[in-house]
């Protein structure tokens, strides 16, 4: 059974975690890194204020960033927009609201992204508790939000790309 408020703390925790491997991710043994940056279009519509994710193919540490009102976005790994792992990536796009859409923030407000997607994370257990559980709208479509039910793709290039657009669909 996991409460709302263990459900925050859980997200704390991803947070922290994220952070703690933030710091320790500098130096020499960092991959090959470029820049990944490009617009999120649900039925042709730019997508506003989407956590993106790419996901290495291969293995790694996962980029991700945030979509604005034109629907565009730049990937950061290790360093504010420094790009993604060159290779192919499985990709995720997130956009949900409603009480349920707890996601940890930055110091700035902005949302953080870690390697948890969300289908992974437990919702509360309404029953038991007898309250009702937190609701959780999806903003773009709940398939996308994970890298590997997505079938989203893309491939970063040694020199980068600012060409990498997602193209999701409601149906």
């Amino acid at each position: 059974m996991v409460h709302f408020f263990e459900f925050r703390r859980i997200g704390f925790v991803l947070f922290c975690t994220f952070l703690a491997a933030s710091a320790g991710c500098s130096g020499p043994d960092r991959p090959p890194i470029a820049a990944a940056s490009g617009t999120v279009t649900l039925d042709g519509v730019p997508v506003e204020g989407a956590t993106i994710s790419f996901v290495p193919a291969d293995g790694g540490r996962p980029g991700s960033g945030f979509t604005d009102a034109q629907g565009r976005y730049t990937i950061t790994t290790f360093e504010t927009n420094d790009g993604a792992k060159v290779g192919e990536h499985q990709v995720a796009v997130i956009k949900i609201s409603g009480d349920g859409a707890f996601m940890p923030g930055g110091a700035d407000g902005s949302p953080q992204s870690d390697e948890m997607s969300l289908s992974e994370i437990p919702a509360p257990d309404s029953e038991s508790s007898g309250k009702k559980a937190p609701k959780i709208d999806y903003l773009v479509p709940q398939k996308y939000g994970s890298a590997v039910t997505s079938g989203l793709r893309v491939t970063v290039p040694e020199e980068g790309s600012d060409q990498l657009n997602l193209t999701l669909s409601s149906s």
